[in-house]
């Protein structure tokens, strides 16, 4: 299963493929998010898009989707709504440092094919040759462990978000290597 860059176009044709695995991923544990967010992902996918800078990869297994990564350019200032206004309150002045990189929006990978790579070829494939950046919950430890498997910079930790980059940007913050995967 090879890992594809695709543009914002090819993307989008595939928006029933995406829902499908949005839903598979995020609407089951550990996220256990509602239904509803399956709709509001498919109804933002354009939008998404369309942000400065967008670009996406995926994998396929076969007919089917097996998982996907996206981001784009994240806007200066930075923005200050939704979980912005987290990642603003665990880097403080800071946050200025993210705009204008890479933001990692989502990555999603079907549940049947993770453990095989699938999600670090897609996380290298997109950010190759980018100064990135993305952000978790710090409640779902399998994702936290996965960014800090990878050797993903922990940049801040607040009651609900870590925020991880790529490179070590901000002073005294350490390359995150505690953690191991199964």
């Amino acid at each position: 299963m090879g890992v594809e860059a695709v543009d914002a176009g090819r993307f989008l044709a595939a928006r029933d493929e995406l829902v499908d695995v949005y839903r598979a991923v995020f609407c089951a544990p550990p996220w256990s998010e509602p239904p509803e967010r399956a709709t509001a992902f498919a109804d933002r996918l354009e939008s998404d898009t369309a942000q400065a800078g967008f670009a996406a990869t995926w994998a396929w297994a076969g007919a089917s989707l097996a998982g996907f990564a996206y981001g784009f350019t994240t806007a200066h200032p930075f923005p200050d709504h939704g979980c912005y206004r987290g990642v603003r309150a665990g880097l403080g002045p800071d946050v200025d440092r993210l705009s204008g990189t890479f933001e990692v929006f989502e990555l999603a990978v079907r549940p049947e094919h993770r453990g095989g790579g699938v999600g670090r070829a897609l996380l290298t494939a997109l950010t190759a040759g980018r100064a990135a950046w993305l952000l978790t919950s710090v409640k779902i430890s399998e994702a936290v462990g996965f960014y800090e498997h990878l050797g993903w910079w922990r940049q801040s930790t607040t009651d609900d978000l870590v925020v991880f980059t790529n490179q070590p940007w901000l002073p005294g913050r350490r390359r995150a290597t505690t953690a191991t995967l199964p």
